[in-house]
C-alpha cells in the first residue's frame, strides 16, 4: 500500500506536467498577421529545426521588449517537432519576436512574429 502512495506521489505531478503542457497556445500567425495573449499567459513558437542538416534557430533577444514578454527556455523536440521558444505574456503592448534560421553557421532563413498583450 505505502508502494502505492509513492507511486501516486511521483505519477500525479508528471501527469499535471504533462496535460498543461498540451494547453499552452501557439503563435501561429507570421509577420505582419498579429498574435494576441492576455497578460500571464504563457506561449510557445514553434520552428522546424532539423540538426541532421545543420539547422538552427537563434532568437534575436537584443530586439524585443522584456517589459512586455518574457523569455524562457527554447526546448528542441527532435527533427520531428523542432525547437519550441517558450515565452510568458507579462504586460500590455506589442513586440516584434525575430529569428534567425542558421545552418552551418550561415543564416539562410528569417521569421518573424508579432506579438500584442491585451
Amino acid at each position: 500500500m505505502r508502494n502505492l502512495f509513492i507511486y501516486c506521489q511521483l505519477l500525479l505531478p508528471t501527469i499535471f506536467l504533462l496535460l498543461s503542457s498540451c494547453s499552452q497556445k501557439k503563435v501561429d500567425k507570421s509577420f505582419p498577421q498579429v498574435n494576441t495573449f492576455k497578460m500571464g499567459e504563457k506561449f510557445i513558437v514553434n520552428l522546424p529545426e532539423n540538426h541532421s542538416d545543420g539547422e538552427a534557430w537563434k532568437f534575436d533577444e537584443d530586439h524585443h521588449n522584456a517589459n512586455i514578454l518574457e523569455t524562457g527556455n527554447a526546448i528542441w523536440h527532435g527533427n520531428e517537432k523542432g525547437i519550441y521558444f517558450n515565452f510568458t505574456a507579462l504586460k500590455p503592448g506589442m513586440d516584434t519576436l525575430s529569428f534567425a534560421l542558421n545552418t552551418y553557421n550561415k543564416s539562410s532563413k528569417f521569421s518573424r512574429f508579432v506579438v500584442e498583450v491585451k
